[in-house]
Order: structure tokens, then C-alpha cells, then sequence
């Protein structure tokens, strides 16, 4: 597994000139959407992996662009460790599962169902899911956190969303660098939208409901950015 360095973090005004440029769809993950990719085993389906794949395969092609915050940078870092080790857990669980349940099937049935045994460990899929989200990390810019702190400050004097939720400034701060790149690229004028990339949904729903709140809603149509809460609604959005 590769550790985020910090050279790989850029000024968003360099990067606006490089997008304006060169024109293209931007992909914006969060922390949780790059070490979702480890744990892909948790939440999704071979449907999801093939948009997974194709998404790979667009950023190393370098048909889209791939961002984040230069917060993301520390906390991917710090969690990635532990996130491997859920993957695995995860497959392993998985394995005994379907062993359980086939065990069930034989003593329920009057006629013994024959399956083989198989050890989904052994195969160290995790290992093909990290590589994945090395390529990508390769691939991605990093936008410097100092530079939206007016917007990020602004946001936090509002309590607009995420931090009307749960008071969560780093998601605040994620969430107001992308705005901040989409208003800078003029994103709104554009065909190549942004598309905002986080399983954390939670955060910017409204309380006790599965919409996205107000202030999300406007930002999004304001600055042309698509949320994307999951692998197959980025791919539709590409």
C-alpha cells in the first residue's frame, strides 16, 4: 500500500489554469470514497465492480481528472492500515457464511446438495482493490487546504451543511474545496461537471430523511456538481 505523499498537493489556482486549459470531467473523492474502494467487499456487488473498473480506467487514461483535499491526505493515511484489515475481515466473514449456509441447505433438504469448498482468503482479492486505489492516488491532485479557508470559515460562521448535521469541519472543509474549484473552473458555464464523490451520506442529508439537504441541493446546481454516493452513480455521471 502507498502512503499519500505531500508532494503530490497542488495550489487551486494552478490547477483551475490546467482544468480551463484542458477541459474534462472531474472526479472529487472524500476520504471514505478512496478507502471504500479497499472495502469494496462491505457495500458492493460484481455490478458495482465493473463500474469501478471503468472509473480506474478513465483516471489512469487520464480521460477524466481525479481530487481531493490535501485533508484527505492524513486521514487516508491513518486509516488505510486499518481499512485493509476490515477488507480482509470482510472477505473471511463471507467465506464461513456461505459455508454456513450450505451446511443449513444439506440438513434441511432430503437430498445432500454438492458444493465445493472455497476459501475466498486464499485469493487475497484485497490486494487487487489496493492496487486499484494506488493507480488512482497516482493520478490524483491534492488541492492545498489553506487557500479555501475564507470559503471553509464562511461555511462554519453559516453552519451550512455538513456542519448543521454533526459539526463536522473536516467534511466541511472537503465539501468547501470542491465548490471552491468548481467556481474557480466556472464549472456552472460548462458540460464537464464535477462530480462530488462520498458514501458519507449522512452528512449531508437532511436529519431523519434520504434528501440531500437544502444548502447541498442549491451548491450543486449553482456550481454544476453531481453527488455521487456510490461507484455506479459516479460512472453514470461520467
Amino acid at each position: 500500500m502507498t502512503q499519500i505523499l505531500a508532494s503530490t498537493i497542488e495550489l487551486i489556482d494552478d490547477f483551475s489554469l490546467t482544468v480551463i486549459g484542458d477541459r474534462k470531467k472531474i472526479i472529487f473523492w472524500d476520504t471514505c470514497a478512496l478507502l471504500d474502494i479497499i472495502r469494496f467487499p462491505r457495500d458492493n456487488n460484481s455490478a458495482s465492480l465493473a463500474s469501478l473498473i471503468k472509473i480506474h480506467k478513465e483516471i489512469v487514461n487520464d480521460r477524466v481528472y481525479s481530487v481531493a483535499s490535501e485533508i484527505t491526505i492524513k486521514e487516508f493515511n491513518d486509516h488505510e492500515s486499518s481499512t485493509i484489515t476490515e477488507s480482509k475481515e470482510i472477505i473471511k466473514k463471507n467465506s464461513e457464511q456461505y459455508e454456513s449456509i450450505m451446511e443449513i441447505v444439506n440438513f434441511f433438504t432430503s437430498s445432500q446438495t454438492g458444493y465445493s469448498h472455497i476459501n475466498t482468503v486464499s485469493y487475497n482479492i484485497e490486494r487487487y482493490l489496493i492496487n486499484i486505489v494506488d493507480e488512482i492516488i497516482q493520478k490524483t491532485v491534492f488541492i492545498q487546504k489553506d487557500e479555501i479557508a475564507t470559503v471553509w470559515l464562511d461555511r462554519i460562521v453559516q453552519k451550512k451543511t455538513p456542519l448543521r448535521r454533526k459539526g463536522e469541519y473536516k467534511d466541511a472543509a472537503i465539501w468547501s474545496t470542491c465548490i471552491s474549484l468548481a467556481d474557480k473552473i466556472d464549472a456552472a458555464s460548462e458540460l464537464e461537471n464535477v462530480i462530488f464523490f462520498s458514501s458519507n451520506v449522512n452528512d449531508y442529508y437532511q436529519a431523519g430523511t434520504t434528501n440531500f439537504s437544502h444548502d447541498i441541493l442549491t451548491e450543486c446546481t449553482s456550481y454544476n456538481i453531481a453527488f455521487a454516493i456510490n461507484f455506479d452513480v459516479v460512472f453514470l455521471n461520467l
